[in-house]
């Protein structure tokens, strides 16, 4: 499974948890890991455009997280 570390996020008053999200685990999909405690907060997470995440709340440490605009290559 490819990678996906997130950079830290500045609180905008709105976040999602990660483990309130509900999606179907793609195998060709990205394990989505934590920028503070380096934990995956999402395994096989397929990025859809019509779904636009600003800030993911960490389900084991609390930090915020803010998506690239784009996944890594690979």
């Amino acid at each position: 499974m490819k990678r996906w570390k997130l950079k830290p996020a500045e609180d905008i008053g709105v976040s999602l948890e990660a483990s309130a999200m509900g999606f179907s685990r793609d195998p060709d999909g990205y394990d989505v890991v934590c920028a503070h405690c380096d934990k995956v907060m999402l395994e096989g997470y397929k990025p859809d455009p019509a779904t636009i995440i600003s800030v993911l709340q960490c389900q084991f440490c609390g930090g915020l997280n803010a998506f690239d605009d784009s996944p890594p290559e690979g």
